[in-house]
């Protein structure tokens, strides 16, 4: 297998091969696109990335071997056997997504403290600047107390419910 960079850069999803000297630069959305084409060649089924979306990529399945190459200039940036073409497809996702999370910031924190507003349990900022940001936003949004009628008050504070576990009371013969 060639060695390969894989990382993110000026927003962008960037694979480069040092040996050809040969680099590409996704969107997270192409970058998505050519990870499940890779993924797939790996697994024998036939699935071009979206032309419109990448087209700057060649997926191809050769002797045992997924190769990526520049389609432009037809230099290969990625020759791997088809059981590191499914892990490298996987870190493809996984950079594709923490890039997503980057440029969707500001809606996931705004939904975020949609969430929290209304006591949910859960969340969907994995961050901790992202969520102090929600729990900002949570707190002095003045649109949110509009919005979510029969919400939380804005003399209440908004964090997460808690389970409190009590220990068992000792119970007396006969009772139930």
């Amino acid at each position: 297998m060639d060695s390969m960079v894989m990382g993110i850069r000026s927003g962008r999803v960037v694979l480069y091969n040092p040996q050809s000297r040969v680099a590409l630069a996704f969107s997270w959305r192409a970058a998505v696109d050519v990870a499940h084409a890779m993924m797939y060649k790996a697994r024998g089924l036939h699935l071009r990335p979206d032309m419109e979306k990448v087209a700057a990529v060649r997926v191809r399945r050769d002797d045992g071997n997924i190769i990526v190459e520049d389609a432009a200039r037809g230099a290969i940036v990625l020759s791997a056997p088809l059981s590191a073409a499914m892990a490298i497809g996987e870190a493809l996702i996984s950079k594709a997504r923490e890039l997503e999370t980057v440029e969707q910031a500001d809606s996931i924190i705004f939904d975020q403290a949609i969430l929290q507003r209304m006591g949910a349990g859960f969340g969907l900022a994995h961050r901790p600047d992202m969520q102090r940001e929600a729990m900002k936003e949570a707190h002095w949004n003045s649109q949110l107390r509009r919005y979510l009628p029969g919400g939380v008050r804005s003399q209440e504070i908004v964090p997460a419910p808690q389970v409190i576990k009590h220990s068992p009371r000792r119970q007396r013969h006969g009772e139930l």
